[in-house]
């Protein structure tokens, strides 16, 4: 094939953020609740990055980062607090938990047995209180950094859209941007 076309003359080649087509497509699942006129931020949260973009009317992009606060950053905050309070939740060692053990904990607020026999409850480990540190700590970031792209002014946003395998993580911390 090399060699059967003309070259083409690219003028240029610009990368957009995976937050452009998350916006394409949450725009499209339900145009009639979009206003004529609208400003939207789109924070697209991946486990090492997190893309954000603002998107205006007739899908003009005014302005997008990325970052490297992705879910990992939680995931590093998370583990740094649990070694600082291994000792008082009587764990060893707890580099011995794999990425997967770690992001179930997560999940789940705690350590321990998902059986939800008496003695399994009992057993477990609450870590709930550090789960939620670890989200403030990565939601700040991520607040951080919208308001930079914003020029500080959340005022002219229509709408705030949070997608990505990470925003699941962040959900109850996010809802807190609509009081912003």
């Amino acid at each position: 094939m090399t060699g059967a076309f003309a070259r083409p003359n690219i003028a240029g080649i610009k990368v957009y953020p995976e937050a452009i087509p998350a916006y394409v497509y949450t725009s499209s699942l339900s145009p009639e609740t979009y206003p004529a006129e609208h400003t939207t931020l789109v924070v697209d949260l991946g486990r090492y990055t997190c893309d954000l973009a603002i998107i205006s009317t007739g899908y003009q992009v005014t302005s997008f980062m990325t970052t490297e606060h992705g879910v990992q950053k939680l995931v590093d905050k998370f583990k740094v607090l649990l070694q600082q309070k291994s000792s008082s939740l009587g764990l060893n060692d707890i580099s011995a938990f794999s990425a997967t053990n770690i992001d179930q904990i997560i999940d789940l607020g705690y350590i321990g047995s998902t059986l939800e026999t008496e003695q399994a409850i009992a057993a477990r480990k609450d870590v709930s209180d550090l789960v939620l540190e670890a989200k403030e700590f990565l939601n700040a970031k991520i607040l951080e950094d919208a308001i930079a792209l914003a020029g500080g002014d959340f005022s002219m946003l229509t709408r705030i859209v949070f997608v990505g395998g990470g925003a699941n993580w962040l959900n109850e911390q996010a809802q807190q941007c609509t009081t912003l």
